[in-house]
């Protein structure tokens, strides 16, 4: 146990200790995968985020500081349309831990990435792909992006595992109902996934439907957006339908948006077609899963649906919005990538030639989002110099300094 403790003090070593462990023992993934996540949680605590690349985060930090100075009601009528976000804000603002917010969401999302993996691995018995499948993951979801990305991501990560532990575990227990709630009550935008996972029922039988009203997205927006008044019902839930289409209306080829100017200018936008090139090749594969007679697929079917779900609505809006925010629900398919990849290894021999080649295509672009994702990296070292040194001197020790410091303030 002291070994332990004293190797956590020193969260670099820690990282590559848990995925070697997921390398050469990943039979005890339970072990080394939150060596992992502490790793990025730390990171993610340490991090300052810089004006240029970060303008989230810098909007947030004032209003985690501000949220502490309030009651919990007056802090849940800040914000109505995401109670979630507001009772976050308030619990950490009151302990004045603001870094605490996206430490706490970054590590989510990572954890609940991993957990699918490897649990995927082990109903597969593909438990020696763990570490390539969970390293391939760590490309696809950009750190910094996620780290700056409080709400949505971590509302879409809470929800997948609900989805997944809801279909594949038959778990329907107060933890899942939670992660269903409290991910939807984090951003509208989360609700989606929700009426995916309702769709899926059918899903697997009628995906083809949806790979087709997909193509009609844009004119359904545009002609919603005009009959949006029809929403002005039931108080809260009336103001949520109607601001979705609000936003989507907005994101449509809006070219004026500063968050649109910023990706086009500074090229992550070519690295966001790339994932979604990505995305593309893994909804063929998952068309074919739920086609497949294939024995490998048959226990997955309708996660898969889910899956497809998402993807199609990354390759939509990436079609249609200038504005790359649908990057979000391409994160949220990159978290369950593990149920596409790990059958797909498992059994790749058995695979015919089409399925073959579309995951090869598919693996042969992750080098490629790494190389953009890794300029990112190094951009967001160099506007925020301290990053690394502040990563080296923070670990569990100091961040329950931080919170002994802040219960006594209260």
């Amino acid at each position: 146990m002291a070994a332990v403790l004293l190797l956590y003090l020193f969260p670099p070593l820690t990282f590559l200790a848990g995925m070697f462990g997921l390398w050469r023992d990943s039979s005890h993934w339970r072990r080394y995968l939150p060596m992992c996540i502490y790793f990025l949680f730390i990171g993610a605590y340490s991090y300052e985020p810089d004006a240029f690349y970060n303008f989230d985060l810098i909007r947030y930090f004032p209003q985690i500081e501000s949220y502490g100075s309030l009651s919990l009601g007056e802090a849940l009528e800040y914000d109505v349309t995401s109670p979630a976000k507001s009772m976050l804000f308030w619990f950490f603002g009151s302990l004045q831990m603001k870094h605490m917010v996206p430490a706490l969401t970054t590590a989510t999302v990572y954890a609940v990435a991993g957990y699918i993996t490897c649990d995927t691995a082990e109903r597969y018995n593909g438990k020696q792909y763990i570490g390539w499948c969970f390293l391939i993951q760590l490309i696809l979801l950009p750190y910094v992006s996620i780290i700056n990305n409080i709400r949505n991501v971590f509302g879409l990560a809470l929800v997948v595992l609900a989805v997944y532990l809801d279909i594949v575990k038959g778990k329907r227990n107060i933890f899942v109902y939670f992660c269903y709630l409290f991910g939807s009550l984090m951003h509208l935008s989360v609700v989606i996934l929700v009426l995916f996972r309702l769709a899926s029922f059918i899903g697997k039988n009628y995906f083809d439907l949806f790979m087709y009203g997909a193509l009609f997205f844009a004119a359904s927006v545009f002609k919603v957006y005009e009959l949006r008044s029809l929403f002005a019902f039931g108080g809260s839930l009336g103001i949520a339908i109607q601001s979705i289409i609000i936003k989507l209306n907005a994101y449509l080829l809006d070219t004026t948006n500063s968050g649109a100017v910023k990706y086009l200018r500074e090229g992550v936008f070519t690295s966001r077609t790339f994932i979604v090139v990505s995305v593309f090749l893994s909804l063929l594969v998952i068309r074919y899963a739920i086609r497949s007679k294939n024995r490998l697929f048959q226990d997955d079917k309708r996660l898969y649906a889910f899956a497809g779900m998402t993807a199609l609505i990354t390759i939509t809006f990436h079609f249609f919005m200038l504005v790359p925010n649908y990057w979000r629900f391409a994160a949220a398919l990159n978290v369950m990538v593990g149920i596409i990849y790990i059958p797909l290894l498992c059994g790749y021999k058995g695979l015919t030639v089409f399925p073959k080649l579309l995951f090869c295509a598919s693996l042969a672009i992750v080098p490629i989002v790494l190389f953009f994702h890794a300029i990112a990296f190094l951009r967001s070292l160099y506007n925020s110099p301290t990053w690394p040194i502040d990563f080296l001197t923070t670990n569990y020790v100091t961040i329950l300094f931080d919170l002994v410091q802040g219960i006594v303030n209260i």
